[in-house]
This record gives structure tokens, C-alpha cells and sequence, in this order.
């Protein structure tokens, strides 16, 4: 659901900022959306993503 994504974003996003740099996890998330949003539709999870990105930097 919506919930997961978010999470998934947010761990994606830290696992790969800690030792990447943001433009990676950049990457990583949409690819979490885009399997998220495939399996379950949820257009708002591009927003989630955007969030916890906003809240990183």
C-alpha cells in the first residue's frame, strides 16, 4: 500500500545516500515507485517519494 512504499522509498533512499549520494537514490526510488505503483497503482507514491527525498536533503 501506500504506507509500504513510502518505507521502501525511505530505506531505499538512506541505504543509498549513506553510501552512494543523493543522484543514485534518486534512481533507486523511482524504480521502487515504478515496482510499487505496477503491482499496486498508487500514483500518490511519486509524491511519498518526492517527501522523503525533500526530507534527506
Amino acid at each position: 500500500g501506500l504506507l509500504l512504499s513510502f518505507v521502501d522509498c525511505y530505506l531505499v533512499s538512506w541505504i543509498v545516500t549513506k553510501f552512494s549520494g543523493l543522484l543514485l537514490s534518486l534512481v533507486d526510488c523511482y524504480l521502487v515507485l515504478w515496482i510499487v505503483t505496477k503491482f499496486s497503482g498508487l500514483l500518490l507514491s511519486f509524491l511519498d517519494c518526492y517527501l522523503v527525498l525533500w526530507i534527506v536533503t
